[in-house]
């Protein structure tokens, strides 16, 4: 499965940021031992945008399913007239959710394995939304929801396999102080590093809708001594305007490594 977050930041100047974070591992396992990992791929994306109209998309669940289909929906929506012009966010939400019923609908039943969770961050007009589109598995239900975003710093969603011990981690930080940024991606980081959930691990994914100036920043994080954008290994040089450049500890860093801001400091060592 996954450990899949999202929050909303908000400055003294009131400039709000809508992040989604998520780890890089698919895993396998049997149907006999659904809880038992037998294998596993560190490297996929599981965090996606559509820059032109401000669109985040995650997912956790049926790994097969949704990357097969939603990055396939998300390359439909980059040529869609329809989508682009609409008119309501309403109008884009019921888009996006004939596209994945119809994909749900000629997909083999059976090989859909799991229930999955996909998300949807978005700046439409003014505003920032949220939706979840959820798929259950034991009963064939799927609908689609939208979710608050907080008027202050703070956590939209939490899911998948790992979403308990994410929730417990980013619990150990909040007593010393209000919640930063730093505080929900180093939660995400510990999780992976403290190896909680064996369906949870590789290099952190990031994404953020940038309210105030109507765009989308990538981060590329540097994780074992190596940059990863979106789970692949930032070999080539991502465009540095962009994408962000950083640790996990949320330093800023140079595309070559070194630190540009240190925020080391800013929350509490456990």
């Amino acid at each position: 499965m996954t450990t899949i977050a999202s929050f909303v930041s908000i400055s003294d100047a009131k400039k709000k940021t809508l992040s989604m974070i998520s780890d890089s591992r698919i895993s396998w396992t049997t149907d006999e031992k659904p809880d038992i990992v037998v294998n596993k791929y560190d490297f996929s994306q599981k965090i996606f945008k559509i820059e032109d109209t401000l669109d985040i998309f995650g997912y956790c669940g049926d790994s097969l399913f949704c990357l097969s289909n939603i990055s396939q929906i998300i390359s439909y929506l980059r040529s869609s007239v329809d989508y682009r012009e609409a008119d309501a966010i309403e109008k884009r939400r019921n888009i996006i959710y004939s596209l994945i019923e119809d994909s749900i609908n000629n997909y083999p039943g059976h090989e859909i394995r799991q229930s999955f969770r996909v998300y949807w961050n978005s700046i439409f007009g003014e505003e920032l939304y949220s939706f979840k589109f959820f798929y259950k598995k034991n009963t064939g239900k799927f609908d689609v929801t939208q979710l608050e975003i907080p008027e202050k710093t703070g956590l939209v969603f939490k899911d998948g396999s790992g979403e308990t011990f994410y929730g417990n981690e980013l619990s150990t930080y909040y007593p010393s102080s209000e919640p930063t940024s730093r505080f929900f991606f180093k939660a995400l980081v510990d999780v992976i590093e403290k190896e909680h959930d064996s369906k949870t691990g590789g290099p952190p994914q990031m994404a953020c809708l940038n309210h105030f100036k109507k765009s989308i920043t990538s981060v590329s994080i540097l994780y074992k001594s190596k940059y990863y954008l979106n789970g692949v290994h930032d070999i080539y040089s991502s465009n540095g305007e962009n994408v962000e450049f950083r640790d996990t500890d949320f330093n800023f860093l140079t595309p070559e490594g070194k630190t540009r801001n240190n925020y080391t400091g800013s929350f509490p060592k456990k």
